[in-house]
């Protein structure tokens, strides 16, 4: 008999390690099956898989995207926008309704790259991170083996310095620090290096033009064939990219549709207890009965059906007033009703998941109402749509502010110094030094304080206007590569001009002294105490490229580091220059009370006269008034997270312009829940009107000036295809008053810090400088007037100033608006016709150039007004390309 004992797939668990084992007899001998070992690297992603999938939950749920019924936003292929068919994988132009078709369809894709489309509104994020979940479900659920989905912001990637996978890899580095090492190291690079990640990239449409396109070709030179990838835009961004030639190769592209009526009523039917349906049956009547007619309009974008169900979730709000024709007589009326409710919605009271990686703080609605309204206010008043933080202080409060605090901050620092210089004076032990120990302190702050204010004057001479934009981030141990970085962009004639305010200064010293026995000592003063800290304040005063900045946030954190680096490092050598004399002169024990003084007043100059400062100012005294929170930084992040704001390099946008009016029009009269504010005149659609499209239903700045035929020193003839213009501009120079603050702010600490603010005589030197600006700009007014042209037509836009001629073929021309002049760095105080050129266009002369690539066509006015028959002629040849300009508020 065969004692062999057969068992044949018998399952025994193993309570101790959890493991299923199979057990079976072969030929006698025992054979244990266990499962292959999970590899580190692929355990890696699924603990990412996880992080990621509790994080956008989260997300999900703040959004109301985990709704068991949410609302069915079809999606609609675009390919006149995509790539070729062939290289995609696909054909047609059929019609996509769900997260789970886009999901299954992008998974079956060949090469497995997304395009999403849409207008403000649409949906684009919401369809980004439902995919992001449903893959992620896929995973994590039913085993399906892809790449683990990241959502992340192009933004915080600089295409022209970092390639995709450095920033990839850095990005998973910093945000899932804690992922299970492989092979003793972070997993990112191999998880990046073998494509085991799914990157979706958010906003493509909030960088500059410039930067869209170098996203797009370092992305498409950084995707191998079956790299996968998503990115959202808006429609009208995206499409001007691919008339231009950058598209994402071999991605497929869907835009969001309009919701129908019968999806709206569907979703918000079902998102209402049943209690409480019979509230909206007015409103869904409506809707069904007039499907093309205003109501329906209005609610045709997620975010609008989204922002009625949170207005009219709970009683007494009442749905109904959504039919009152007198209130809401249009779409318009209707959508601004709904955007009323946008900040108390967004900003509600909830306390957030604890999964949430960035989770918004809880700020009172109320109170954030007031503070979007005073910022779009001032945007709005000022023209523009760009929420720079360093350009808050030209606000009303701070501008009127800005001198008396620096008189009181100057009264005070030199309070201390001075009683800081007489209590040393009073430790002197020999009577016969005690008149030099005072002096000497004495000296060295007043030579701190000017050479300080002369290291600042040459490093304004040599990067211009730029020097009060936030400074960029300087290593002082790689100087070579930090003074090349600083020399880029700066003309000749700038060089030249701040190398004299080092150069002549020091050469008359060095004369003046030529027959003394110091002359080796005052050589030295200047080398140590002037000339190193002017390039050395070149180096660490550089400005940052604001429009290529990652985020308003790395801007400030570099301007702090270059204030520290002018306190540490520049201040300290111009106080070292004060001592020099002592030291050589073999009188140390004098030297460091020197030092310090001299250190203290060139710190007082750099650091209070900086765009820190100004940041520090606008923020103090706007938080004091209440007009915006102390932790302003904390708020704009919340406020973007939340999407009311956007980013545009290293400032803030509103998400759409109509938002920003809609702001600016409550301000001062903060909205009720509920409650509909006052009738609206502007008319709309919740698209954003984009770069190149004119505000709607509101009269354009233009209209606030005369014609150009009105104007005595005009000619202006027209015909059919033509609009020609030519005249005589008075000159009226006042370019130089917007210098004259920093001239002031430096007589002012020259004068307070050194407890000279008492004496009269110590203020001349201040009216006479007003007294010589005043003089330059009579003088320019009384010398004759320059002859200037324009004429458009529908093949080009021609300019004639003086001797100099531009001419720009519209085919070059990517967009033509209204902008600041810029003459040689400088700011003119004037607005004119500027034009912005396609990448290798021909340029004009340079004498037309601008700023941030822009060149000059006209000077205008004072301010953005546009004579209506030039804004005509414009809107009429240029069509897209004319960027009106913002009305004001």
């Amino acid at each position: 008999m065969d004692a062999r004992l057969h068992i044949q797939n018998q399952a025994v668990v193993d309570g101790t390690v959890g493991v299923l084992i199979q057990v079976g007899v072969l030929n006698g001998e025992f054979v244990v099956q266990a499962p292959a070992p999970v590899e580190p690297l692929e355990k890696a992603a699924d603990v990412l898989a996880q992080s990621v999938f509790a994080q956008w939950r989260e997300e999900a749920n703040t959004w109301d995207l985990a709704d068991p019924a949410p609302l069915k936003v079809s999606w609609a292929q675009r390919w006149d926008v995509a790539d070729h068919p062939e290289k995609v994988g696909a054909g047609g132009s059929g019609r996509i309704d769900g997260v789970e078709t886009v999901a299954g369809a992008f998974l079956a894709g060949e090469q497995r790259r997304l395009v999403i489309l849409g207008v403000a509104g649409a949906g684009k994020t919401t369809l980004a991170v439902l995919l992001a979940l449903e893959l992620l479900t896929r995973r994590l659920k039913d085993g399906e083996r892809h790449g683990v989905p990241l959502v992340l912001p192009l933004s915080d990637w600089d295409a022209e310095r970092h390639h995709f996978r450095t920033w990839l890899t850095q990005r998973v580095t910093a945000d899932y620090p804690g992922l299970p090492a492989v092979e003793g190291r972070h997993p990112a690079a191999r998880l990046v290096s073998d494509r085991r990640l799914i990157p979706i990239l958010e906003g493509l449409d909030e960088l500059p033009p410039h930067r869209r396109r170098a996203v797009l070709s370092s992305l498409n030179h950084a995707l191998a064939p079956g790299d996968p990838v998503v990115l959202t835009s808006r429609s009208a961004e995206y499409e001007a990219l691919s008339s231009s030639g950058y598209l994402v190769g071999s991605a497929a592209v869907v835009e969001a549709l309009p919701v129908a009526a019968e999806v709206g009523v569907e979703y918000l039917r079902l998102a209402t207890p049943p209690g409480l349906a019979h509230r909206w049956e007015p409103v869904f009547a409506e809707l069904r009965r007039h499907p093309a007619g205003p109501l329906a309009e209005a609610l045709s974008t997620p975010l609008m059906v989204w922002l009625a169900r949170r207005t009219y979730r709970n009683p007494p709000a009442d749905p109904g007033e959504l039919l009152d024709t007198r209130r809401l007589p249009d779409r318009a009326a209707i959508e601004d009703h709904l955007l009323d409710q946008i900040v108390p919605t967004v900003f509600a009271p909830t306390p957030p998941g604890p999964d949430r990686m960035h989770a918004p703080g809880q700020w009172n609605p109320e109170r954030a109402h007031r503070w979007l309204a005073f910022l779009a206010g001032y945007l709005t008043r000022r023209q523009t749509v760009e929420l720079a933080w360093w350009r808050l202080h030209t606000a009303a409060l701070p501008r009127v502010l800005g001198l008396p605090v620096l008189v009181v901050l100057g009264i005070g620092l030199g309070a201390i110094v001075n009683t800081v210089i007489g209590w040393h004076a009073s430790t002197a032990s020999r009577s016969g030094e005690l008149f030099l120990d005072t002096l000497g302190p004495v000296n060295a702050l007043f030579g701190g304080i000017v050479f300080g204010r002369a290291v600042q004057m040459a490093t304004l001479l040599w990067f211009g206007h730029r020097l009060w934009q936030p400074r960029r981030r300087a290593n002082p141990f790689r100087l070579g590569a930090a003074l090349r970085s600083a020399g880029r962009g700066v003309s000749l004639r700038r060089a030249l001009g701040a190398g004299a305010v080092v150069v002549v200064p020091s050469v008359l010293l060095s004369l003046w002294v030529l027959g003394d026995s110091m002359r080796d000592v005052f050589v030295l003063v200047v080398i140590l105490g002037y000339a190193a800290p002017a390039v050395l304040m070149v180096v660490f005063a550089a400005p940052s490229d604001a429009v290529d900045a990652p985020s308003p946030d790395a801007l400030l954190r570099a301007e702090r580091r270059s204030v520290g680096l002018t306190v540490g490092i520049v201040a300290p050598l111009i106080g070292l220059g004060q001592a020099a004399p002592d030291w050589v002169s073999g009188i140390g024990h004098r030297g460091w009370p020197e030092v310090l003084t001299g250190w203290f007043g060139a710190a007082a100059i750099l650091a209070l006269l900086s765009p820190w400062s100004r940041w520090q100012l606008s923020r103090c005294t706007l938080a004091l008034a209440g007009c915006l929170p102390w932790s302003l930084p904390e708020f704009l992040r919340d406020a973007h997270r939340n999407g009311l704001l956007r980013r545009s390099g290293g400032s803030y946008r509103f998400r759409n312009l109509r938002l920003q009016q809609r702001l600016a029009a409550t301000r001062g009269r903060p909205v009720v829940p509920h409650q509909r504010p006052a009738p609206s005149s502007r008319h709309g659609s919740m698209e954003s009107p984009g770069p190149t499209a004119a505000p709607v239903g509101r009269p354009q700045a233009g209209t606030m000036v005369p014609s150009l035929s009105a104007n005595r020193n005009f000619r202006v003839h027209e015909t059919p295809g033509d609009f020609r213009a030519q005249g005589r501009a008075r000159r009226f120079v006042i370019a130089h008053w917007r210098a004259l603050p920093m001239f002031i702010g430096g007589w002012v600490l020259l004068n307070t810090l050194t407890g000279r603010w008492t004496d009269p005589v110590a203020w001349t030197w201040v009216f006479v400088l007003v007294g010589v600006w005043i003089l330059i700009t009579l003088v320019s007014y009384l010398l004759p007037g320059k002859w200037v042209g324009l004429r458009i037509t529908a093949d080009f836009v021609e300019s004639t100033m003086g001797r100099k001629q531009s001419h720009h073929r519209w085919d070059d021309v990517e967009q033509i608006a209204i902008r600041r002049i810029f003459r040689r760095g400088v700011d003119s105080g004037y607005y004119g016709l500027h034009v912005r050129l396609h990448p290798g266009a021909p340029p004009p002369s340079s004498y037309f150039a601008g700023a941030d690539g822009w060149w000059l066509v006209l000077p205008m006015a004072v301010n953005q007004a546009v004579p209506p028959d030039v804004a005509a002629a414009l809107a009429r040849y240029a069509g897209r390309r004319w960027q009106p300009p913002i009305p004001p508020g």
